[in-house]
C-alpha cells in the first residue's frame, strides 16, 4: 500500500482530517465510544472541498463528483453521477445521519430497505455511503492490530436492529495516529446451536492516499463483496479519486 506521510482519511468520504498530527505523535488511548467519536470528528468539514473520481467494476465505469460543505451546523456531502443524472446527499449529524436521493432538485430519503442496494451496479451500497454503523450504540473495543504497517484500534459495532440493512455487525480499523478509518468489514450471522456464527459480506480497504494543500485525502479504495455461505468473492469495485489540477 502507498501511504504518504500522513495516513489516509475515512473511507469513501474523503473528509479532511480535523487536525494533522506529527507521525511520531500517537493519540492517547481511548475507549470504544471515544474511538468512534474520533472517526466522526475526522469527518468534520471546515471548507468547501470538491473532487472528481470514478467507480469501476468490470465493464462498469461511473464518473462521480464529490462535494462537501459546511454551513453553520449543517455538514453535507454530495455524490453526483451522470448519465443518468443522480445525486446522493449525506447530511452528517451529531447523533445520526440523513441520506437522500436528490432528483429534480427534490430530496427523497433513502428507504432502509434500499440500504444494501449497490450504487450504479457496483459493490458500494447506500449503507456503505452512510457510515450508519458509526452511530450504533455500545461499540466494543477489541485488541489493537497492525494494518499495512499502521497500528490501529479495532472496534466492533453491532446493529441494534438486525432487521434493517445488510450488516448485523461491523469491524473497523482506526489509525492510532490520525483517527482515520482505514478498513471496514461488514458481517451477517446465523444462530448455530444457540451461538451466532458470523459470515463476511463486505470488505472496504483504503489502498492509497494523496496530498492536497498539505491535507491527505483518499486516492484509491477497494470494495469487495462476498457470498455469506461459501465465502467466495462476488465482486470487487474500485473507487479512484483524481488529484485536482494546479
Amino acid at each position: 500500500m502507498r501511504f504518504p506521510r500522513f495516513p489516509t482519511i475515512p473511507l469513501i468520504l474523503c473528509a479532511l482530517l480535523l487536525n494533522l498530527r506529527a507521525e511520531e505523535a500517537a493519540l492517547p488511548e481511548y475507549n470504544a465510544e471515544e474511538i468512534v467519536r474520533l472517526v466522526n470528528l475526522s469527518m468534520a468539514l471546515r471548507t468547501k472541498t470538491e473532487l472528481n473520481g470514478m467507480l469501476r467494476k468490470g465493464d462498469i465505469e461511473a464518473p462521480l463528483n464529490f462535494r462537501m460543505e459546511e454551513k453553520g451546523e449543517v455538514k453535507q456531502i454530495t455524490f453526483t453521477f451522470g448519465a443518468p443524472a443522480q445525486s446522493i446527499v449525506l447530511d452528517l449529524k451529531e447523533k445520526n445521519f440523513l441520506l437522500y436521493d436528490l432528483i429534480g432538485g427534490k430530496k427523497t430519503p433513502v428507504s432502509p430497505k434500499n440500504y444494501a442496494t449497490g450504487i450504479r451496479g457496483t459493490d458500494l451500497t447506500y449503507e456503505d455511503m452512510s457510515f450508519r454503523y458509526l452511530y450504533w450504540p455500545n461499540p466494543i473495543k477489541l485488541e489493537s492490530e497492525t494494518y499495512s504497517t499502521r497500528k490501529c484500534w479495532k472496534v466492533q459495532c453491532n446493529n441494534p436492529d438486525p432487521s434493517v440493512g445488510a450488516y448485523k455487525s461491523v469491524l473497523i480499523w482506526v489509525d492510532q495516529k490520525s483517527g482515520g478509518l482505514l478498513r471496514m468489514e461488514g458481517y451477517n450471522y446465523q444462530q448455530v446451536n444457540g451461538k451466532p456464527v458470523f459470515t463476511l459480506l463486505k470488505r472496504c480497504k483504503v489502498t492509497a492516499g494523496m496530498k492536497i494543500d498539505e491535507v491527505t485525502v483518499l486516492k484509491e479504495m477497494t470494495v469487495e463483496s462476498f457470498d455469506p455461505v461459501t465465502g467466495k468473492g462476488l465482486g470487487k469495485t474500485f473507487l479512484e479519486m483524481e488529484k485536482p489540477k494546479e
